[in-house]
């Protein structure tokens, strides 16, 4: 059991594989993290597959709506982007992650995060990145 002022960070990769348990102490300060600190950080907080899965299907979607918000110059579109997207993505952490999301401490670095891990996770090239954010916790978080 994992004590309630840790973050567990249990996971599995893209390919099924288990990965290793790292934990964040909870009030790990995420204001004074440098980017790549933020990412690994950010990996643990993404560290179950269904919330991964509501993330890819919400940045997938806010992306294409974003898209016909501009070609269409039909700006509600883009108010769809940003409900849909940050919809999904909040629901797997409140349903399935029980944490909360990094939307709200560093909105740009989630932003280009969930990008990102849609990017790796396309390209087969998450994994990895998973197994180091299990294995190595941010300098604040030791």
């Amino acid at each position: 059991m994992v004590p309630p002022d840790v973050v567990d960070a249990r996971s599995r990769g893209h390919d099924g594989q288990a990965i290793a348990i790292q934990r964040f102490p909870a009030d790990t300060s995420i204001s004074a993290m440098t980017y790549a600190e933020f990412w690994l950080v950010y990996l643990c907080a993404h560290r179950r597959p269904g919330t991964r899965l509501l993330h890819y299907v919400g940045t997938s979607a806010g992306v294409v709506l974003l898209i016909a918000a501009i070609i269409t110059v039909q700006w509600w579109f883009a108010a769809a982007a940003v409900l849909v997207g940050y919809g999904l993505a909040w629901t797997g952490h409140v349903a399935i992650e029980g944490n909360r999301p990094a939307t709200f401490g560093h909105p740009l670095w989630s932003l280009v995060s969930d990008l990102r891990m849609l990017a790796l996770w396309a390209s087969g090239r998450l994994t990895p990145h998973l197994v180091r954010a299990a294995s190595d916790a941010p300098p604040a978080a030791v």
